[in-house]
């Protein structure tokens, strides 16, 4: 019997730790959020600024400024050879100017373009308020991805774009996203997303770096952001609004 008893205790004691570290999907994601500030902090976001640069290869950085605004609004400035491109979403509709392919004036994006910048709108991530956007969120488990114990989340945008996302077991803070996107031939091609270097902004851990990365390629795209500001006065509606062709703003 005190064997019997022994057993159960040690069997009860070994137990303990793997009971402890199962979690639910709401308690991870309550615990991310609550690792990236809280709840509030972010309700009190209605607009941000983030300047970096954008490196694509050896010798081509790209300076580039990013502008969010509540509800749904993007615009993203960047400069190549001297010239400005400029990709922005107000809610509804988007539009691009590209000077270098012979379109100085804005036009329409199309709609997989729409798609695809509408993702970057979403200035806090996808699992903040994720049921009320319409997105479906599954706990996949725990895995160890390059070294680091992770959550493996797939989110499944209202869009039905899906995405594997991978918070730190420790930390709770996304490390890693596998993701898949249309290029310009309309293809869809898979990339991992690699981001780190967080810091804290106005009460909130933002992430200061970001590495896009093709399937089966060695590198990608670097994006480091020296400012990220919230609430920023110079950040408005006309920033987002699609501009009139040059010829008909001079003539007015």
């Amino acid at each position: 019997m005190r064997k019997l008893i022994l057993m159960l205790v040690v069997m009860l004691v070994a137990g303990l730790p793997a009971f402890a570290e199962d979690m639910t999907l709401d308690q991870v994601i309550d615990k991310n959020i609550e690792a990236r500030g809280g709840e509030e902090a972010w309700s009190e976001v209605k607009s941000a600024k983030i300047t970096g640069m954008m490196t694509m290869g050896p010798g081509m950085e790209l300076p580039m400024t990013m502008y969010f605004m509540r509800p749904g609004k993007v615009r993203m400035e960047m400069e190549m050879q001297g010239q400005q491109i400029v990709q922005a979403y107000d809610g509804e509709s988007g539009w691009q100017i590209f000077p270098m392919m012979g379109k100085p004036d804005a036009q329409k994006m199309s709609d997989d373009e729409v798609k695809m910048v509408k993702r970057q709108a979403d200035f806090e991530g996808p699992l903040v308020d994720w049921k009320e956007k319409g997105h479906n969120i599954e706990l996949v488990g725990k895995e160890d991805v390059d070294g680091t114990e992770a959550y493996k989340l797939k989110v499944t945008l209202d869009t039905g774009d899906v995405a594997y996302t991978y918070l730190d077991a420790e930390y709770f803070l996304e490390f890693k996203q596998e993701t898949t996107i249309a290029n310009q031939a309309g293809q869809d091609m898979k990339a991992n997303v690699v981001v780190g270097d967080y810091k804290e902004v106005s009460g909130l851990m933002l992430a200061h770096s970001m590495e896009f990365i093709p399937e089966g390629a060695p590198a990608g795209m670097q994006i480091s952001f020296s400012s990220i500001e919230i609430n920023p006065e110079d950040v408005n509606e006309q920033l987002f609004a699609m501009p009139a062709p040059a010829a008909a703003a001079a003539e007015k």
